[in-house]
């Protein structure tokens, strides 16, 4: 391997690498409208033909289509590259470019960003796979493993219709040696980068309170002026939700945190060498955020990000909340939340306690409860040797690692899991910000150190033993 070489090849074919970025996150997909997913992934089948992949179609789903492609070499390794093309709405934000042209516009802080949809979820971690592969065959004519693609349309829905098609691939998925999902985790202005050692699982609720025999209207949002003698489906889940937590924000639910185990084998050590070298200062600056909740301590925050389940309230959807005032009665209000769980938590079972604790209240005869188990969570142990290469790739391009055993958000990665014991890699180099939120950028400069940590990574896990 000649890392030099393929860096002036990077070099060399910046503006077109940056193409293919601009191509992507320009392209919209949005899988919760359709719009323009199914071009997305016609455009991701193409390109990995361009490639060289021998395969290279689509799985047609019940909802948007699994993109597969593979590109046998003939090594004995092969990753199994995981993606998605899909990305979140942008209704009603307002962005300093257009979300869907991929502009580059100069940054005060930053310097050249791509501005759009995607750009770091997850639409520029793919494009940086892509490139790297392209680069390593330009240099050497073939690659040291064997590549496959799974890339899904829906993982901003929860990955609905992902499982079928993992079971109707399970031999191929088996024959490979990693799964690698690629993501921009760097520092902008430190050499520090988060290593993911695993997720947090997702399950997505849903609850309405609305008027009916138990009182409120029953039909119909009516004048507020009958405040005074019918109850309000507003006040009704403002007074529920308010046993959930007590004042320092713990769960009350009875048997919640009965399963959670904390820690698990390794995961001391992974801790230990965090709280090293994370800063939590870097982190508000980051996201605008000015204090953690109750004032907790670092190590305590880190504690219960990494290891602890939460049950978060999305939105609230109910009554008037438009321009001036509406003086009504709402006749329903519904409140859209997540569960993050964590080994050895049970879904099924964390539901019932959820459903058990409105029954003690006495309000299920006013609610609709229902919920979507997107994914479970997700473990690889530090000790092993795919993310032992992975800290290599890191090192090497010079950065120090900061390990995390476990990222509370969710992937779907939790359902490779169930069915298969590959170890799972996720994380790398470049720097990008503000997912699902408006202004969602990427840094043009740390994408080059990117495609380059992925060429290293491939290398470093093809020399395994």
């Amino acid at each position: 391997m000649n890392k030099e070489n393929f860096q002036k090849i990077i070099n060399d074919n910046w503006d077109s690498h940056v193409k293919r970025y601009q191509k992507y996150i320009s392209q919209p997909s949005v899988s919760n409208t359709g719009h323009g997913v199914r071009d997305m992934a016609h455009l991701l089948v193409e390109d990995f033909k361009e490639l060289g992949c021998q395969e290279a179609k689509l799985y047609e789903t019940a909802g948007w289509p699994v993109v597969y492609a593979s590109l046998d070499v003939g090594a004995p390794k092969t990753i199994l590259m995981y993606g998605m093309y899909d990305v979140q709405p942008v209704d009603g934000e307002i962005w300093r470019s257009h979300p869907f042209e991929a502009n580059i516009i100069d940054d005060e802080e930053y310097g050249k960003i791509i501005v759009g949809r995607g750009a770091r979820n997850q639409k520029g971690p793919l494009a940086a796979v892509v490139n790297a592969i392209k680069t390593i065959l330009d240099a050497e004519g073939t690659l040291p493993v064997n590549i496959k693609f799974l890339v899904e349309g829906e993982e901003e829905m929860g990955s609905r219709h992902l499982p079928g098609v993992v079971e109707e691939l399970l031999d191929e998925i088996n024959a490979c040696d990693c799964i690698f999902f690629h993501a921009f985790q760097a520092s902008a202005t430190e050499k520090k980068v988060k290593q993911y050692l695993g997720t947090k699982g997702i399950t997505e609720i849903q609850i309405k309170f609305k008027g009916g025999d138990w009182g409120g209207p029953a039909e119909r949002h009516i004048h507020a002026e009958y405040a005074i003698w019918v109850n309000n489906p507003i006040w009704e889940l403002i007074k529920a939700f308010g046993t959930i937590k007590d004042k320092d924000d713990k769960i009350l639910i009875e048997g919640f945190y009965d399963d959670v185990v904390g820690e698990i084998e390794g995961d001391a050590e992974v801790f230990d060498r965090l709280l090293s070298v994370w800063s939590a200062e870097t982190w508000k600056k980051e996201y605008g955020v000015r204090k953690f909740k109750n004032n907790m301590e670092v190590r305590a925050a880190l504690e219960n990000y990494t290891f602890m389940p939460e049950l978060n309230i999305d939105g609230i959807i109910g009554g008037y909340t438009g321009e001036g005032l509406k003086t009504l009665l709402p006749h329903d209000v519904t409140v859209k939340m997540d569960l993050r769980t964590v080994p050895n938590m049970d879904v099924e079972k964390t539901v019932g306690q959820i459903k058990a604790h409105f029954e003690k209240l006495g309000v299920m005869d006013r609610m609709e409860f229902s919920y979507t188990n997107a994914y479970g969570y997700c473990r690889t142990k530090q000790s092993d040797p795919a993310i032992q290469a992975m800290f290599a790739a890191q090192e090497e391009m010079g950065y120090t690692v900061q390990p995390w055993p476990c990222l509370a958000g969710s992937a779907p990665l939790g359902m490779f899991q169930k069915y298969t014991d590959i170890p799972i890699v996720t994380g790398g180099l470049g720097h990008a910000a503000l997912p699902h939120s408006p202004n969602e950028f990427a840094v043009v400069e740390t994408l080059k150190e990117s495609e380059m940590c992925c060429i290293l990574f491939i290398y470093k896990f093809a020399e395994l033993e």
